[in-house]
């Protein structure tokens, strides 16, 4: 077996319903289903290089350093691991109180290297995707198909003007 097999996926923040993906998960709190626990905002007791892919659903906004997180899942990530980061939308993610980043549709470039501006941080990965999914909140939820349709062709727009929602982005771990 190829040592990239046998590197894990794992869900970081994975609570009781990991990603189906994940062959690891994480959770800050103890709990005897989870492989590791410790705080994404602290150092990763893993090795450098040795993950093939990281899963964060919606967790990543609770975070108060993301520059830190970056560095860390580039340290972890082996070259051409990938990294998935899913953070809500909208006004219930706007009103949640722990709720620390907020992203809009261009968000996801900071933490590239391509494009990089000089107050951006500096990581080890490129951007391959992201994707929207949005909606209206009750009582407008009955056109949140239409919504859906205006994020496909200005996702700016409908990030800033939906309910609720998911912004998706993909990353790949460039090589060291």
């Amino acid at each position: 077996m190829s040592q990239a097999k046998q590197q894990p996926i794992i869900d970081l923040g994975a609570g009781e319903k990991p990603d189906p993906r994940a062959t690891e998960t994480h959770d800050i709190r103890p709990s005897d289903v989870h492989n590791h626990q410790f705080d994404l905002e602290g150092e990763w007791p893993l090795d450098e290089a040795s993950v093939r892919g990281l899963v964060v659903n919606h967790c990543f906004e609770h975070l108060e350093d993301p520059e830190h997180f970056f560095t860390e899942a580039g340290r972890v990530l082996a070259d051409g691991g990938w990294l998935e980061v899913t953070i809500p939308l909208g006004e219930n993610a706007r009103t949640d109180p722990d709720h620390k980043q907020f992203w809009t549709y261009t968000t996801p470039e900071i933490y590239c290297r391509k494009n990089r501006r000089p107050w951006d941080p500096e990581t080890d990965f490129e951007l391959v995707n992201r994707d929207i999914d949005v909606w209206f909140l009750p009582p407008l939820r009955r056109f949140s198909g239409l919504l859906q349709v205006i994020a496909n062709g200005f996702p700016n727009f409908a990030v800033h003007r939906c309910g609720s929602g998911e912004l998706t982005a993909q990353y790949r771990r460039i090589h060291r």
